[in-house]
Order: C-alpha cells, then sequence, then structure tokens
C-alpha cells in the first residue's frame, strides 16, 4: 500500500510538472513563409520566386503599397489579452525603401482604435540580400477580445520590396 501511495505521489508531481510547463508558454506565435492563408491577409502579393525560403515571397511595388500581413480578432487566437507583439521577417530591396514601415493597426467593426508605424528603412541592411529584422511593440491597455489586430508593411514611396518568412508573437 505504501508502494502505491508513492507512486500515486510521484505520478500527480509530475503531471503538476507538466501541467506547469505547458502553461508557461509567453507568447502565441504565427509564422508564414507565405505559403499558409490563415491568419494572414493581403494576398494578392505574393508572388513565385525571388524567396528567402520556400518558393513565394511578397512583392511590393508601384502597384502595392501594403504587404501581405497577419489579420485576425484576438478572441479567435487567444483568450488573453495581449501586452506587446514581437514581429519578425526578412526583407529583400533593389534600393533604399525611405519611409517604409512596419505597421501595427487594431480595429473595432470598421473604426480605428490604435495606428503605430516603426520606420524600418534604416534596419533594411544591404541591397541585393535578404536582411532579417526583428521589431516589438507595445499594445494599448485597454483591448477587448473582439479587436481586429492588423500587422503589415507599409511602402508609401512604392519602391520595389519583398519580405518573407514573417512571424508574429503576442507577448501577455
Amino acid at each position: 500500500m505504501r508502494n502505491i501511495s508513492k507512486l500515486f505521489l510521484a505520478i500527480f508531481v509530475l503531471t503538476c510538472i507538466f501541467y506547469s510547463c505547458g502553461k508557461s508558454k509567453q507568447g502565441t506565435k504565427f509564422s508564414s513563409d507565405m505559403e499558409q492563408e490563415k491568419y494572414w491577409m493581403n494576398l494578392p502579393t505574393i508572388i513565385k520566386g525571388n524567396a528567402n525560403s520556400g518558393k513565394y515571397a511578397c512583392k511590393m511595388d508601384s502597384t502595392k503599397e501594403f504587404s501581405f500581413g497577419f489579420c485576425s480578432k484576438i478572441e479567435e487566437f487567444t483568450t488573453r489579452i495581449p501586452k506587446k507583439v514581437k514581429v519578425n521577417f526578412f526583407s529583400y530591396s533593389k534600393n533604399s525603401c525611405e519611409g517604409t514601415g512596419l505597421v501595427i493597426q487594431i480595429d473595432s467593426v470598421g473604426k480605428n482604435i490604435f495606428w503605430t508605424s516603426g520606420n524600418i528603412a534604416q534596419k533594411l541592411g544591404k541591397i541585393n540580400t535578404w536582411n532579417e529584422i526583428d521589431e516589438l511593440f507595445s499594445l494599448p491597455a485597454k483591448l477587448l477580445p473582439s479587436y481586429e489586430i492588423k500587422i503589415y508593411i507599409w511602402n508609401p514611396k512604392k519602391k520595389e520590396f519583398y519580405i518573407d518568412d514573417f512571424s508574429v508573437e503576442f507577448l501577455f
């Protein structure tokens, strides 16, 4: 009987450890190499060729000012309200892309609640090569689960510019 009690205690402790490991996850992450569709918007910017990985990349130019990006209501991907968002992607440009920004946009029923853009032009690195970019944004404190979050690149000067391997991680 004593051994059975010890066995149940050990199983209980291990179960608690595994459960807490699963619940300690700090963020919710979405990644795309431009070959998936769920949670993503502006799919017509995706082209075959000139990709950092895989076969597809997002191309912006004189006809496409906004990139492929993340789009979802908060309640569709989490039960918690995120405090920050971390964005990572690879960029490729044949020329300087002054004014290019990474946009975080939050809407409610078609009305803008929050909008910010981080100027990423100085982070684009070398021309004619793929460069990795990381950005971290704080989100407003009073978000509702029904709010829609959009994350994308804005290319206001409409220069030829590519992105690939776009990932978004919400931190809580």
